[in-house]
């Protein structure tokens, strides 16, 4: 039996990164006949649930390593894969000895960088940046070392850059699979929302997603303030993630001198509705102050429809679609520039779209990713 450890997955994140990459590697696992298993160890009790999603047993452990061991002493379980923040190399991970089984580390953060990390502290809270402040200070050493130590046969990177620097870092046969591709671009749009709002036939700019501190959402509504060009017209497709909290975004939104320029649409999109949002818009806005899980399956989504993306550099996450991304740099200033910049140069708007289009029709999907983890898996 293989298993793949995570945390604080439920009912409502199947679709958020990391978990919806562990899930699709497990279903693709379970389709050629290798029995696995999702191991969930939640901080809050009342999350600690044995479900199932589309045929994966998600199974409910108690937090921390030494539980993890016992688990998988008791079912019998021949290989593991483990889910590592660069900031657990600070930590004592003797407890990984007793892993009785062929251990995989996999990276789902990726690399962050203390301005970024800075940036949103200053959006945010110390409390929600500590995690970020810390991955870009501690040095990657630490973890490797310990990995090595502790007889991981390999380490999984989601990215070119994060495989790269942890192969730099000496960890265990570093490599980069993806996160796959599913088939969203083959989707048929539905406008109904965008007739709705009186939105066919006109130039917009979209955002969508959660209010959280990492998505930049206040940035930018800040930025859209500061846009010289009062044609520039932005859309807001706000979703509800599990813990969303609209407080300070509303009081940003109370405090705008051009509220006219951004209309709020907060109706539950389906995914035929956001194909359409996708695909009608000039640009995708999605200015992630860091990325807590590399990369979000939102930039597949919006360049399979061809549509290219304004955003902040972050990580091997930009670093791999760059060609199809107007990056900005990560301030006000520089995004109100950005958005005035892209808002009428078709020129560089054809060229993005293009490049997107390109990286999209040659990325993996699923299949092709969950047998690439599997191929890791040691045959005794």
């Amino acid at each position: 039996m293989t298993a793949i450890y995570t945390y604080d997955l439920f009912p409502g994140r199947e679709f958020l990164m990391p978990w919806r990459t562990i899930l699709e590697v497990a279903r693709v696992m379970i389709a050629d006949g290798c029995r696995t298993v999702i191991l969930n160890a939640c901080h809050d009790e009342g999350n600690n649930k044995n479900y199932k999603w589309e045929g994966v047993d998600i199974l409910s452990i108690e937090t921390g390593f030494s539980k993890l061991a016992d688990t998988i002493m008791e079912r019998g379980i021949k290989t593991v894969f483990i889910p590592f923040t660069w900031r657990e190399g600070l930590k004592d991970l003797f407890i990984l000895n007793r892993l009785p089984c062929q251990k995989i580390a996999y990276l789902p953060g990726g690399i962050y960088d203390f301005h970024s990390a800075n940036t949103l502290r200053k959006y945010s809270s110390t409390a929600i940046a500590k995690p970020y402040l810390l991955e870009s200070l501690i040095p990657k050493m630490f973890l490797a070392n310990a990995l090595q130590k502790y007889g991981f046969s390999h380490t999984i990177g989601l990215t070119p850059l994060t495989a790269e620097v942890a192969h730099k870092a000496k960890m265990p046969n570093a490599c980069c699979i993806f996160p796959g591709k599913d088939s969203f671009e083959k989707l048929s749009s539905d406008y109904s929302l965008i007739e709705k709002f009186g939105l066919e036939g006109k130039k917009w700019l979209l955002f969508s997603g959660a209010p959280a501190p990492t998505r930049g959402a206040e940035m930018l509504l800040n930025a859209m303030d500061k846009v010289k060009d009062n044609s520039v017209r932005l859309i807001m497709l706000m979703r509800t993630d599990v813990d969303s909290q609209y407080g300070k975004f509303e009081n940003t939104i109370g405090k705008m001198r051009h509220p006219e320029r951004i209309t709020i649409i907060r109706e539950k999109a389906s995914r035929e509705q956001l194909h359409a949002f996708f695909e009608m818009a000039w640009y995708v806005l999605l200015p992630f102050i860091v990325i807590p899980s590399e990369i979000p399956l939102t930039y597949f989504e919006v360049l399979s429809c061809g549509t290219p993306i304004v955003t902040f550099h972050n990580g091997g996450s930009t670093e791999y679609l760059k060609s199809a991304l107007y990056i900005s740099e990560k301030n006000v200033k520089a995004l109100a520039e950005t958005l005035d910049s892209v808002w009428n140069d078709k020129k560089l708007h054809d060229k993005k779209r293009n490049a997107g289009l390109t990286l999209m029709a040659n990325h993996p999907d699923w299949k092709a990713v969950g047998r690439a983890w599997e191929s890791l898996i040691e045959r005794k």
